[in-house]
């Protein structure tokens, strides 16, 4: 991903559905939610986005870590609707983003 910005592109899949079954072009933007420590991090503990689909999970966290530097080198995973996903996997809509910081114990 070049540049700090993530912009909105509208996806058009009309059928794609959220976790609660609401269709995604309903989104106008993207809730990212942050948990945790990753709360005072990024100053925040929900921020509405534009982004640009489809993007890398590894590309978003990328450009979270730009927004919010100090989320840069630490330890958390991403999840889109309510599933974690892997940093190499594609998203091509969502609703929500949650940044989830690592979990200890299992």
């Amino acid at each position: 991903m070049t540049g700090a910005n993530i912009a909105l592109s509208i996806y058009g899949g009309g059928d794609v559905l959220d976790n609660h079954a609401v269709p995604l072009q309903h989104y106008p933007m993207t809730q990212v939610r942050y948990f945790g420590p990753l709360t005072e991090l990024s100053g925040t503990d929900e921020e509405q986005l534009e982004i640009a689909f489809p993007i890398i999970v590894g590309e978003l966290r990328a450009a979270l870590e730009q927004k919010h530097p100090a989320l840069s080198g630490q330890s958390f995973r991403i999840a889109v609707d309510a599933v974690i996903r892997e940093s190499n996997s594609t998203i091509t809509a969502a609703g929500e983003v949650a940044c989830l910081p690592a979990f200890a114990g299992g």
